[in-house]
C-alpha cells in the first residue's frame, strides 16, 4: 500500500513539474513574439487588461473576435484588418479569458519583421531557424509549431508572398481535448 501512495505521489509531482516547465517554455515564446511585433494588444494578455472599447466583436463557438474599429465593419475581408481573439488560457474549461490568437491581414502589422506581402519562403526559413517545426504545408498555407505556440500564414498562390499570418496559443484542456 505504501509502494502504490509513494508512486501515485511521484507520478503527480512529475505531472505538475513537466507541465509548470512547459508553461514556461509557451511564455517564453510568447514574450519573443510579443517584443518582436508590433501588435495593439499582446498576445497571451489577460482579457480584463485589453480595452475593446469600440471594437467590432465577432462572436463564435468558444471564442470572441475583436477588430479595431479603424478596419470598418469588414464587409468586404479583403480589406486589411487584425482581429485578436479571446479564449480561455491555459484550460480552455477552467482557464481564465486571454488573447489566445492574432489574425493578421493589414500589412503594417508585422511577426518577427515580416508581414503580408512578404516572401513566404524567406519567413518559412526565418521561422525554423527560430526553433518552429513546419508540421503542415501546401500551395497556399504553411503552419509553424513550438510547443504549444502556433504561427500559421497564408500565402498567394501564385507570387508565394505572405496574405495573412496568424500567432497563437493553443489551449486545450486537460484532457488533451483541443477546441
Amino acid at each position: 500500500m505504501k509502494i502504490k501512495l509513494a508512486l501515485v505521489s511521484l507520478m503527480v509531482i512529475m505531472l505538475f513539474s513537466f507541465s509548470g516547465c512547459k508553461s514556461i517554455r509557451t511564455q517564453k515564446t510568447v514574450d519573443d513574439i510579443n517584443e518582436n511585433s508590433n501588435f495593439e494588444i499582446a498576445l497571451l494578455m489577460p482579457a480584463e487588461e485589453a480595452d475593446f472599447e469600440g471594437f467590432i466583436v465577432r462572436p463564435g463557438f468558444g471564442i470572441t473576435g475583436y477588430i479595431d474599429p479603424k478596419y470598418g465593419e469588414l464587409e468586404d475581408e479583403a480589406n486589411p484588418y487584425v482581429q485578436y481573439d479571446v479564449t480561455s488560457y491555459p484550460d480552455v474549461l477552467m482557464g481564465e479569458s486571454h488573447i489566445t490568437g492574432i489574425r493578421i491581414t493589414d500589412p503594417a502589422i508585422h511577426i518577427y519583421g515580416y508581414s503580408v506581402g512578404n516572401n513566404g519562403a524567406e519567413f518559412s526559413s526565418f521561422l525554423e531557424k527560430k526553433g518552429f517545426d513546419e508540421f503542415s504545408s501546401s500551395l497556399t498555407y504553411m503552419k509553424f509549431k513550438k510547443g504549444k505556440v502556433w504561427i500559421r500564414f497564408g500565402l498567394d498562390n501564385e507570387t508565394q508572398t505572405i496574405n495573412s499570418l496568424y500567432a497563437g496559443v493553443d489551449s486545450t484542456n486537460h484532457c488533451g481535448v483541443i477546441f
